[in-house]
């Protein structure tokens, strides 16, 4: 493709992109998307529309294509399992080069390291990689004259939706635990502006100081204190284990968390949580008697086993999300071409294999991934910027030139560093297939992963400075994005 038809193409995509998140600040600001609607709907894309999308790419024929083996494509995208490690691993290290070099606050400076190495790898690289599809699959005129379509353009015979399963397999184990390791508490290490602001602290009150170490604020909660990380793997490990229970519940489930001090503030709070926190319990166990009076006769050990068997589904559900099983169980049918064949008419086209139905319903499900992903994005994005114009809510303020130094590693530094790789795999010939190298990029170029504010959150971080470093990433997004793709599309069909 020429330059002008590649940036005409990217822009299409990023344009789509940007009109599907419009919905969503429609829909928020019209108060139709509160809360719970999009709790619902964040549900329902994990559990339902992105599994039924990435399934159904792994099982689709073309109408006008030759249906592409599933062997000979996890043969040439075998590298898409281990390049979760190689993006991850130079993001760390990418980030903490910007984090100390922008001298980054210690209670932001790990966070930061995290924000670089972990990308929105679900929603928006699918929103982007189907725009793009449907962009480069009819290049030609816009009249829609077939005789004048340029096949050569197409991306490949391969969606980059079933290299993006591949993907997946691996990146969340990675997620979930390095991204928990890089923001998991210890000793902060004062940078230098906070070394020569700190004030003296006399000899009598350096105990107290060692001892507290916790700002006390104004709100009526109990202030956030140094999170032991014994603590904080059981914060990890309750979420993990109870999707359903309330972060803020989570985070008041350890009574060692509370420090023990005799400042007379803190003493306050601390006998208000313990209060709450007999409350929730004395609420909790009086659920579960009227649970053992309702099911008393006979099912004790039975409910026990089903809970233990709830909570591996629940963990594994977690490390290995609905998305990415169901795209590993995509493509363990793609690979039994007789069980294929049952749901998608590999030679006559004519779509009546026996359970083609079930696979078109599938698929048209999947297809709502799309809008229901960019309209959670969009309602994000209007509420975060409804957040800073309220000068009513306390923000964690973080210097500019950090935020500025996050976003320049995580939308130059980071797509730079995809597109050398991608560069380098085909000319090693490790990954030819242009939708695989296009994938390899884009993962690279898109801002971070909101999933980082759960863990954020529990481990008791700056989830506010990670917020307005997300929102700046989101806002520059439409430039960066354009121009990166641009990029990535001239490398991927073979003009660079």
């Amino acid at each position: 493709m020429s330059l002008t038809t590649t940036l005409f193409a990217a822009l299409r995509a990023v344009g789509t992109t940007c009109t599907l998140a419009m919905g969503g600040v429609i829909l928020r600001r019209q108060g139709l998307m509160t809360a719970q609607v999009s709790q619902a709907l964040s549900k329902i894309s994990s559990n339902l529309t992105l599994p039924c999308l990435l399934f159904a790419s792994a099982l689709n024929c073309d109408e006008d294509e030759k249906c592409p083996s599933m062997i000979s494509i996890l043969k040439d995208g075998w590298p898409m399992l281990i390049l979760p490690f190689l993006v991850v691993g130079a993001g760390c290290l990418v980030g903490f080069v910007f984090a100390k070099i922008s001298n980054a606050p210690s209670n932001f400076f790990m966070t930061a390291v995290a924000a670089t190495a972990f990308a929105n790898s679900t929603g928006l690289p699918i929103t982007l990689l189907t725009a793009i599809s449907t962009q480069s699959s009819t290049p030609g005129t816009d009249d829609g004259d077939d005789d004048n379509r340029d096949d050569d353009n197409k991306i490949s015979q391969v969606s980059p939706l079933v290299y993006l399963s591949i993907y997946l397999v691996t990146y969340p184990i990675l997620q979930w635990s390095v991204g928990a390791a890089l923001l998991s508490p210890s000793s902060p290490v004062l940078s230098e502006n906070e070394k020569q602001n700190s004030p003296e602290i006399s000899q009598d009150d350096q105990a107290e100081h060692d001892i507290i170490h916790v700002q006390v604020e104004e709100e009526e909660e109990v202030s956030e204190t140094r999170l032991s990380t014994s603590n904080y793997i059981s914060r990890m490990t309750t979420f993990i284990l109870e999707p359903d229970l309330p972060i803020a519940h989570i985070r008041q489930a350890d009574e060692n968390d509370l420090v023990q001090t005799d400042h007379p503030l803190t003493i306050a709070k601390s006998q208000r949580y313990l209060s709450t926190r007999k409350s929730i319990e004395q609420d909790v166990n009086n659920s579960e008697e009227e649970n053992d009076d309702t099911h008393i006769h006979g099912h004790g050990g039975g409910r026990a086993a089903a809970s233990v068997a709830s909570k591996w589904i629940t963990a594994i559900m977690r490390i290995l999300p609905p998305p990415a099983m169901a795209a590993v169980l995509g493509m363990i049918i793609a690979l039994i071409t007789p069980v294929r064949a049952i749901f998608v008419d590999l030679r006559a086209k004519d779509y009546d294999a026996p359970m083609q139905w079930l696979f078109k319903g599938i698929k048209r499900i999947g297809d709502a991934a799309v809008p229901i992903n960019s309209f959670i994005l969009g309602n994000s994005l209007c509420k975060r910027f409804e957040a800073l114009l309220d000068d009513s809510i306390a923000q964690d303020s973080i210097p500019p030139k950090v935020l500025f130094a996050v976003l320049f590693a995580k939308m130059v530094i980071m797509p730079a560093l995809g597109a050398i790789l991608a560069l380098g795999l085909r000319a090693a010939n490790i990954l030819k297939d242009s939708a695989a190298l296009l994938v390899t990029m884009i993962v690279t170029a898109t801002p971070t992963a909101n999933n980082l504010m759960v863990m954020a959150e529990l481990a008791g971080q700056n989830k506010e400075g990670l917020a307005s470093s997300i929102f700046t990433q989101y806002i520059s997004a439409p430039i960066f994005l354009t121009l990166w793709l641009t990029f990535f599309l001239l490398i991927a069909d073979g003009t660079i």
